[in-house]
């Protein structure tokens, strides 16, 4: 009997624990289920995180005093998604969008009419504009203008104000162009400089951070702000100040303008450079264009991508190389041979002004060209191709401007032959760009130092602090008395030489004239180049100034350098006289 009572037991013990297993298994199925179901229902859930971007722009270009060359606009746009959109209040959408950007009623209820889900309502929205909208798209959603499309969501999608283009404006339009340059876009819609200064300082112009700021959404989307949210500072990129003084640029370019019509060239170029700093306080071209509106054929910035043989305003060059080495003494006299020597190779070298004879200095005076082929004979090939390197041939002149080309000089052996060597002291078998011409005649106003020129030198990073940007130290070229007194021949040949339409009573003067042939195909053509290079001074500021003018008419003589390039920089000089740049001593 006991036994049948244990055997009673066991087996209901074992039914329980298979009841109670059972129960087990069931309830855990349940929990599994709905696990799964709540970790899907989290998968359909939207992020309860949102994103805010306030975005960075471009950094501005401006004058020496701070007047706008050219800024950014970041440019929104504005989508409605249809379906978020209760079609009762559609109308209010309209009206309120309507009030707050300007946009015709009608406009926006022809576009809310489009067979899709997402709508561009408007576009180049403004960053102010953007900001005001994004106030009024949480208004709307709190009036329910947008509302969930399920049930029991707290999830509105209604109208996003999203990053569109940003916008370049040159608001002095023409003016320091081609020098100022343009933007384009990449496929991203980011800019990117593509000529100019622009394109030379696109790195700093473009080192920006855009405003992120992530934190949770209430149930209109807005970011909910506490100690929780992450943001990340907007920084827009530097901004880069010029050399430039807008007044004296804007009279320049007016003056090359009138000077280009009168003389019917194909360009006229001219800067200003301070001659100890090798700040360019105007750099003007009487090829310009609006950036707004690009013309192809006027983007190439001759001062430094035309390559051209300067003529006679390379003589003080060779002549103070010679004048180094103590290879020929100003006073001494020169056999000119009345104007006219016949080269090795058969070719006869003349001269506009003949004399029979001319003391060293007025053969640099009178820019005689059978006086520098005499002188010419003297010279060591391998003195004069360093020496010309050091004052800046055959290499980059430094000026922030992208795509320069650096000429040629010839090579010591070539300068063996005699006749290269005559053609090289009155400036052909050279080949060099304006900068490089205007930086080499520093030299002469600067004590033997040669300037790198530069248009700009300060950026403004985003917590407005004034940083100079890669100065460059002046280069020594020639001793100072060699400087000097080059200095004072230069001055000659304003006083009494080719240049003596620059003089002006009471201020410092000097530079050299330089007329010179163009040549196609190798044959030199009926057209030519004229320029002047040389300084202006007064008891407190000195100022390297060139001027180069591109083929001229030849007719009626207006191709020679005294008669195109003297007087336009006599024209520059007066208008800094007016502006006060330049004030004459009194008598």
């Amino acid at each position: 009997m006991a036994e049948i009572e244990d055997f009673e037991y066991e087996k209901n013990k074992k039914v329980k624990i298979s009841i109670i297993f059972f129960f087990f298994m069931v309830i855990s199925f349940f929990l599994i289920i709905t696990f799964i179901g709540i970790t899907e229902s989290d998968k359909k859930t939207p992020n309860l995180k949102r994103k805010d971007i306030d975005y960075a722009s471009r950094g501005n270009i401006l004058s020496a005093k701070g007047m706008i060359f050219a800024d950014s606009n970041i440019l929104y746009k504005v989508i409605i998604y249809k379906k978020y959109l209760d079609p009762n209040k559609k109308n209010l959408l309209v009206d309120l969008f309507s009030k707050y950007t300007g946009i015709d009623k009608d406009i926006l209820n022809k576009r809310l009419l489009e067979d899709s889900n997402k709508i561009v309502l408007a576009t180049n929205i403004n960053t102010k504009m953007a900001k005001s909208l994004k106030e009024l798209r949480g208004d709307l959603t709190r009036i329910k203008v947008f509302r969930a499309i399920k049930k029991g969501s707290s999830f509105y999608k209604g109208m996003d104000i999203v990053k569109y283009n940003e916008s370049r404006d040159y608001p002095l339009k023409d003016t320091l162009e081609p020098y100022l340059g343009y933007i384009n876009h990449h496929d991203n819609g980011e800019t990117y400089g593509v000529y100019g200064l622009e394109k030379y300082y696109n790195n700093l112009l473009t080192n920006s951070k855009d405003k992120i700021l992530e934190g949770q959404r209430d149930k209109q989307g807005i970011i909910i702000r506490d100690k929780n949210n992450k943001t990340i500072k907007k920084e827009d990129g530097f901004d880069i100040i010029t050399n430039i003084d807008l007044k004296l640029q804007k009279v320049i370019e007016q003056i090359l303008t009138k000077q280009k019509e009168k003389l019917q060239a194909k360009e006229i170029v001219a800067a200003v450079m301070d001659s100890s700093t090798g700040k360019i306080l105007a750099v003007a071209s009487s090829r310009r264009y609006n950036p707004k509106h690009k013309i192809v054929d006027a983007l190439t910035i001759s001062a430094i991508r035309y390559i051209y043989e300067p003529g006679s305003v390379i003589k003080p060059i060779f002549f103070s190389l010679l004048y180094k080495e103590k290879k020929v003494k100003l006073e001494e006299i020169i056999n000119t041979h009345n104007g006219r020597i016949k080269l090795s190779n058969g070719k006869v070298v003349t001269d506009e002004h003949r004399y029979p004879f001319l003391s060293a200095k007025d053969v640099i005076v009178h820019s005689s060209n059978v006086g520098m082929t005499e002188l010419s004979a003297r010279a060591n090939p391998l003195k004069i191709v360093d020496g010309f390197k050091s004052f800046g041939f055959t290499k980059k002149s430094g000026i922030d401007l992208s795509y320069e080309l650096s000429g040629t000089i010839p090579e010591v052996v070539d300068l063996q032959n005699s006749v290269i060597r005559a053609n090289l002291s009155y400036g052909y078998r050279i080949r060099a760009n304006f900068f490089q011409l205007l930086s080499a005649y520093s030299v002469f106003n600067n004590g033997g130092f040669r300037v790198i020129p530069k248009i700009a030198s300060i950026k403004v990073t985003t917590k407005g602090v004034k940083e100079w940007i890669e100065a460059v130290k002046p280069i020594k070229v020639l001793p100072k008395m060699v400087a000097n007194n080059m200095h004072r021949v230069l001055n000659e040949v304003v006083t009494r030489g080719t240049g003596k339409a620059t003089f002006i009573d009471g201020l410092d003067i000097g530079g050299k004239t330089g007329t010179s042939q163009i040549t196609q195909k190798g044959h030199y053509i009926r057209k030519y180049n004229s320029s002047f290079f040389g300084f202006a001074n007064d008891a407190n500021y000195h100022f390297t100034i060139g001027v180069l003018v591109i083929e001229p008419n030849p007719k009626g003589y207006v191709h020679f350098a005294s008669q195109s390039a003297v007087p336009t920089f006599r024209m520059i000089v007066e208008s800094m006289i007016e502006q006060g740049l330049l004030k004459p001593r009194s008598k």
